[in-house]
């Protein structure tokens, strides 16, 4: 007995495994789902949405999705998640602050692509939606200097040094305002690699 009792379990686990596999081929392809990790966040964010709100995905667990991408070194799959997150409408409060962080998660990423058009757009959206978000200014400035755009660069270099002063990053600050003073003697300055890597 003990044995044909061992024998349906080892079926009953089976089956269900290979349900599992259908299940994660099936969603997979359609929510970027590419690991253990990831199919937990879809499966509890799903559950908790069928029954808060008519089955909504909102940009939190698209970004939450997307850190998941990060840890995995996927690039494209962390840019392609980031615009469902900028896509999904705005539902519960918290999704207007996931739209501003994923803007400067997806800014931050274009910037290390060397795409800084793109990268700047994205900052500037983050800063749009949130005025007073100020820790766009100095990678928008980065990102301004790699385009040679002297006066933005120096109009968000001006914001991130008065934000790090104000919240008391004296270090950075301090470089921040080396740099400004650097590019405003000789525009030039803003073509010195060296100069912006070490800030």
């Amino acid at each position: 007995m003990e044995s044909i009792g061992g024998i349906i379990l080892l079926l009953i686990l089976a089956f269900w495994i290979i349900v599992g596999m259908l299940i994660f081929g099936m969603l997979a392809d359609e929510h970027y789902i590419s690991s253990l990790d990831s199919l937990v966040l879809y499966l509890e964010h799903k559950i908790n949405a069928i029954f808060n709100s008519d089955g909504y995905l909102g940009p939190i667990y698209y970004y939450k999705l997307s850190l998941i991408k990060q840890r995995e070194g996927d690039t494209s799959g962390v840019l392609r998640v980031l615009d469902l997150a900028l896509k999904a409408p705005y539902i519960q409060n918290s999704d207007y602050n996931y739209h501003v962080t994923a803007y400067y998660t997806r800014g931050t990423i274009r910037g290390r692509l060397k795409d800084y058009e793109g990268a700047v757009s994205d900052y500037s959206q983050a800063i749009r939606l949130n005025p007073n978000f100020k820790e766009a200014y100095f990678p928008r400035a980065i990102n301004y200097i790699a385009m040679k755009n002297v006066e933005e660069a120096l109009n968000d270099l001006q914001q991130a040094s008065d934000f790090f002063y104000k919240i008391g990053n004296s270090p950075l600050n301090t470089k921040v305002k080396e740099l400004i003073k650097a590019i405003q003697e000789n525009p030039d300055n803003i073509n010195n690699l060296d100069m912006i890597q070490e800030n």
